[in-house]
């Protein structure tokens, strides 16, 4: 019997978290933005990241997706029954190797692209890759063909699943400020990702555009095979839909746990939720 093959082996690979942050610490000069942060996250749950504004839950994203590299700490995200070292990576690496993906707080799509050519724009990688250096693009050649459909196919798809096919030939930027919140989702998980970064995706949102995401997000990780970590102000939403929520302030977490664990916790009430009465 091989070791993969091992029951054992099997059983500790399937119970390993999707992410896992060991000790993560980001200084910047004399600020020291996130400290000494250990958390896990698993496939197929929504993991919520909540906090007063400076509470390090952006920082936190940016290290995850490449854009800080971390003064001290290790990142792992369990991908095809291995962990991958995200400290190691460069930002490049974050979406093709580890298979991370990310929405912002503040909206960044393009604007005068259509719906479907930004979802497309999420397909860049197996399309360039399919082009052969633009040559196989340029000559038209059957390989090319074949991928360009299958890619347009697959933006058809998420357009249909974010209810935006509809509007897929018009430009982004004459979508309403939910419908781009959906876009940008959509974007982001044409990248085929493990794990999904959502920065705020409620953010400007009225309240039925924030309870049609909120069942959209709820289904996603087993539609899609993935795990979800949020970061979110609403906390509606968060209670609502989050398998399990971590509270950071000033750089630390103070409590995690379920929704409801979470809500009843004194540290919680008195550093996010607010005193009690």
């Amino acid at each position: 019997m091989s070791l993969v093959d091992c029951p054992a082996v099997q059983a500790v690979t399937a119970a390993a978290p999707l992410l896992r942050v060991e000790h993560l610490t980001m200084r910047f000069g004399g600020l020291v933005a996130v400290n000494d942060l250990s958390l896990s996250a698993a496939a197929g749950q929504i993991t919520a990241v909540i906090g007063p504004n400076g509470a390090g839950k952006t920082t936190l994203f940016n290290c995850l997706t490449g854009f800080y590299r971390p003064s001290a700490g290790q990142l792992w995200l369990q991908r095809d029954g291995q962990p991958i070292p995200l400290h190691r990576l460069h930002r490049h690496q974050f979406a093709a190797r580890a298979g991370i993906a990310r929405t912002f707080q503040n909206i960044r799509l393009f604007g005068q692209l259509s719906v479907l050519e930004n979802v497309l724009v999420g397909l860049h990688r197996p399309l360039m890759r399919a082009s052969l250096g633009c040559v196989a693009g340029m000559l038209r050649l059957k390989s090319f063909r074949r991928a360009y459909a299958d890619g347009l196919m697959t933006a058809v798809q998420l357009l249909e699943e974010v209810d935006l096919l509809a509007d897929a030939a018009r430009p982004a930027e004459e979508l309403s400020y939910g419908a781009q919140r959906r876009l940008e989702i959509a974007r982001a998980l044409a990248t085929n990702p493990r794990l999904l970064c959502l920065d705020e995706p409620a953010a400007g949102l009225n309240p039925s555009e924030g309870k049609a995401l909120a069942s959209y997000l709820r289904a996603l990780p087993t539609r899609r095979q993935l795990g979800i970590l949020l970061i979110e102000h609403d906390m509606g939403l968060v209670m609502g839909i989050s398998d399990q929520v971590i509270v950071l302030d000033h750089g630390q977490k103070i409590a995690e746990g379920t929704p409801a664990a979470v809500q009843q916790n004194p540290a919680v009430i008195k550093a996010y939720l607010g005193e009690a009465v």
